[in-house]
């Protein structure tokens, strides 16, 4: 979501000895220890493109991230997490942004870093308030306000942590109700949110994905590369998704299925992954040309992205999702169903912070 892959380098290596461009970073760091460059030890394991073991590497790679083609071309960018020194924070990971040219810097005290990078991440409803809001942003909500099932006393009660659903309402409101500008256009009118969940969560999903799939590898040999597993949510919101029905505007779900029988939904272009937000960034903010320009020596998930098609036939990533441009719809507010959340002011916590995901705590 921030740099497109999780290889160490997008540079070969001449020799290749280790290829770290072709490698993947395949887990999180052991026990309680911090990550990215805050982590000093090699204990993050890496796989090649045949998922063998290549060994430990120290999770403080270097590469272009998204936020380096936003920064060359004068746009602005912000990432609003809690924890600073672990694996929810991608800036902490990228060396040249955690600490500076040729890591001259402490781990993440480069000015790169401390200008972008947000302490708390209910901070995006105070710079929304503020008519701050930066051209890209990325938010990640403490454990309170995830939607990870079980959590603190009894990791099988779920009652503790229903904040997400409000979490992410509370962030559309202030959206969809500020008064701020983007010159003439109000910031509901120029603005998308993709609200998307880390990982599979644990959850069952029928659809099988066919053979063949991957991101990087070996074309056609199943299991090669950092291939796709089990399928996440994604929501999008904007004043040009939907679609009209009899003068009404109605919910809109990319690849519905609509016949009977196995339907797979994989008929170009309803095919999305990671790759395709930042692709559709891209191409929002710096054109078409930009689309995988993240590394473009060797591209990684924005050039990828399945529901991509070059020149001269360009798709556009996600571009179905935005049926109703260029007339922009009303914002109509998000209810927030009685309860402990309805009311909550998240501008006003203070702490504590939960890790946003209970692996730790939650043995199931």
């Amino acid at each position: 979501m921030f740099g497109g892959t999780s290889a160490p380098t997008g540079i070969p290596t001449n020799p290749p000895n280790p290829p770290n461009y072709l490698y993947f970073s395949a887990d999180n760091p052991s026990g309680t220890k911090s990550a990215g460059c805050y982590d000093t030890d090699s204990d993050e394991l890496a796989v090649d493109w045949n998922d063998n073991s290549v060994g430990d590497l120290i999770p403080c790679f270097d590469h272009n991230t998204l936020s380096d083609l936003l920064e060359n071309n004068s746009l602005s960018w912000k990432y609003y997490a809690e924890y600073l020194d672990n694996i929810w924070v991608a800036p902490n990971g990228i060396k040249h942004i955690c600490e500076g040219p040729n890591g001259q810097d402490p781990a993440c005290t480069y000015s790169d870093f401390e200008n972008h990078v947000q302490t708390q991440s209910q901070n995006i409803l105070t710079d929304l308030s503020a008519c701050t809001l930066s051209n890209v942003t990325w938010v990640v909500p403490p454990g309170q306000w995830s939607d990870h099932p079980g959590f603190q006393n009894n990791e099988n009660n779920s009652i503790q942590i229903e904040g997400g659903p409000a979490w992410v309402a509370s962030i559309v409101n202030a959206l969809g109700n500020s008064q701020c500008k983007d010159g003439s256009v109000s910031y509901w009118d120029d603005t998308v949110i993709f609200v998307v969940w880390d990982d599979w969560g644990g959850w069952y999903d029928h659809i099988k994905l066919p053979p063949g799939m991957f991101i990087r590898g070996e074309e056609g040999t199943w299991g090669s590369g950092y291939v796709y597993g089990f399928r996440v949510p994604l929501l999008v919101i904007s004043a040009y998704t939907g679609t009209n029905q009899n003068g009404n505007i109605v919910g809109y779900v990319s690849g519905a299925c609509t016949g009977t029988g196995n339907c797979q939904n994989n008929t170009f272009p309803y095919q999305h992954d990671f790759g395709s937000i930042l692709a559709f960034i891209e191409w929002n903010f710096l054109g078409p040309t930009a689309i995988g320009q993240i590394n473009p020596q060797f591209e990684f998930a924005d050039g990828n992205a399945p529901d991509y098609e070059r020149p001269p036939n360009l798709h556009v990533p996600l571009i179905d999702f935005f049926p109703l441009y260029p007339t922009p719809r009303q914002f109509v507010q998000i209810g927030i169903p009685p309860g402990q959340w309805q009311n909550f002011n998240f501008t006003s916590y203070t702490g504590p912070y939960d890790d946003p995901d209970n692996d730790v705590i939650d043995d199931d």
